[in-house]
């Protein structure tokens, strides 16, 4: 049986970030995309009752940590919004050779990209 090959590098940038986050994950980025700013209960408002208060808050958390978004202090909550916009991150993203997006080197590259993005 021959094994079938494959180039990592030839993946296309869209294919790696939608292979390297979880499936609520996405559908997070694809909300904050679409929104704007977002805090948890919002979020949580849009998914219905498929996702709990502590499951979105945690999810929110980590994309935060990956770089992914940026929040700031609202009252006793976080409003989050995308660090770089969906063209960005991709585009970051296919910088990096054999890259995830929670790695150093993309989160440099989504930090830049956001900050020469918003200057």
């Amino acid at each position: 049986m021959r094994r079938r090959f494959q180039f990592w590098g030839f993946k296309s940038s869209h294919e790696v970030l939608e292979n390297s986050l979880g499936s609520l994950e996405r559908d997070v980025m694809t909300l904050v995309w679409q929104r704007g700013d977002s805090n948890v209960r919002d979020a949580c408002e849009q998914f219905g009752s498929a996702v709990a208060y502590t499951t979105m808050m945690t999810t929110m958390d980590r994309l935060f940590k990956k770089g992914l978004l940026t929040r700031r202090k609202a009252g006793r909550a976080f409003v989050y919004r995308a660090a770089a916009s969906r063209a960005e991150v991709e585009g970051a993203v296919a910088t990096c050779r054999f890259c995830r997006p929670s790695s150093t080197r993309c989160r440099i590259a989504i930090a830049r990209c956001s900050t020469s993005s918003s200057g």
